[in-house]
């Protein structure tokens, strides 16, 4: 967007900088030949170069036709419109002799009947830098760098260019963003819900010795063998972790750690739906880790799918954080965190409906699908049920 006449005035104030400086007259860019003409040119030139190589954060101005030496209220005199440079032919001129094309554009903007100020504005380009010549032009040498320091254009020590380096590779960073999720979360508040399912069963009576040696696939589950498997299954918590690329670079060979941490003590079982409870993985004094195999990358825009459930059992905590530390070959590690208040819902599980679910919770799926309609299905009916009249 061009400058307006005031704010040309109000850059006038701060004094020339890193993106500021000021020409009383226009280079001497036009009607030049030869060797002076190209040093006349080589200007124009090593100042474009200068403030596209300044450590600056914002944009930087060249204003031509701006007397230092007067008063600020009388500093901006203009140049006649004649003086004034096409934009085209500028960038053209520039472009061809450096190693990469610099971001500017050059226009005008009356400040009298007669004159106008002209304007040179280099856009930040902080992740393209260096820019440096192609060949020798005008007194400046090929490969060399310079930038601007203050009011001054300065040759780059090796320091310098390494410092463009690193603040290049600092700002091109992929973004991430990070949620973490879980079927068990009350809707609307910070709490997960832990099914506690139970079913009033009559005492069974005794089976035969040789039926008790027997596996329960081979003989037929009990009632309450059904009702323990069906408690264990819906007493989970589970969080997903999804991870999202927000930026225009791709993120490379993403791994994900889960930590789960509570109360002072407390502790949880690590739980693997797919190997139905396999209890091998024993009993885990907080936090324990869960790691991930890495994921070659992601790219702009996409959401990471290879980060899935991961599975506890409270044992006796009434608080967890839930922390994701996320890692990628061009990424600093970033931390995720989540705190959650845990909930005991209560579930009467009818007798005749043991078989029936036991038979429908046979995938993790199923499972966890079952544990969030659960939960929201009754705080649901419980809001609907305290807001109805009797």
């Amino acid at each position: 967007m061009a400058l307006t006449l005031e704010q040309i005035r109000e850059l006038v104030l701060e004094g020339e900088s890193n993106r500021l400086d000021f020409k009383r007259e226009q280079y001497h860019f036009i009607g030049q030949s030869g060797q002076a003409g190209d040093k006349e040119k080589a200007k124009l030139l090593k100042d474009v170069l200068a403030f596209a190589n300044a450590f600056r954060k914002n944009s930087a101005f060249i204003l031509v036709g701006v007397d230092e030496s007067l008063p600020h209220d009388q500093s901006v005199i203009g140049i006649p419109v004649q003086d004034i440079l096409n934009d085209a032919i500028v960038q053209q001129f520039v472009n061809s002799k450096t190693n990469k094309p610099i971001p500017f554009r050059s226009y005008s903007v009356p400040c009298s009947n007669v004159n106008v100020i002209q304007i040179i504005e280099i856009d930040l380009c902080v992740d393209d830098r260096p820019f440096y010549l192609k060949k020798d032009f005008g007194g400046i040498a090929a490969n060399e760098v310079w930038f601007r320091s203050g009011s001054s254009n300065t040759k780059a020590t090796p320091d310098d260019i390494y410092r463009m380096g690193a603040d290049q590779n600092k700002r091109s960073r992929p973004v991430l963003e990070c949620e973490i999720e879980s079927p068990n979360l009350i809707v609307g508040t910070n709490r997960l819900g832990i099914v506690k399912a139970t079913a009033h069963l009559p005492p069974e009576p005794a089976l035969p010795a040789r039926s008790l040696a027997l596996p329960s696939f081979r003989r037929g589950p009990t009632d309450h063998e059904l009702m323990s498997c069906l408690a264990e299954e819906l007493s989970v918590v589970s969080f997903f972790v999804r991870i999202r690329n927000q930026s225009n670079l791709t993120a490379e060979k993403i791994l994900a750690e889960i930590f789960i941490s509570g109360e002072e003590g407390k502790q949880y079982k690590t739980v693997d739906l797919a190997d139905d409870f396999d209890d091998s993985l024993g009993i885990r004094v907080n936090p324990f880790r869960l790691k991930e195999p890495p994921r070659s990358f992601l790219r702009p825009g996409e959401e990471s799918t290879d980060f899935d459930a991961k599975t506890i059992r409270i044992l006796n905590a009434k608080s967890i954080d839930v922390k994701v530390r996320v890692f990628a070959d061009n990424l600093e590690p970033i931390v995720f965190s989540r705190h959650f208040e845990l909930e005991v819902i209560p579930r009467d599980i009818p007798k005749d409906s043991l078989p029936k679910l036991n038979h429908a919770l046979s995938s993790p799926k199923a499972i966890l699908e079952a544990i969030s309609l659960i939960i929201n299905g009754d705080q649901k009916q419980t809001a609907s049920n305290k807001g109805t009249t009797p």
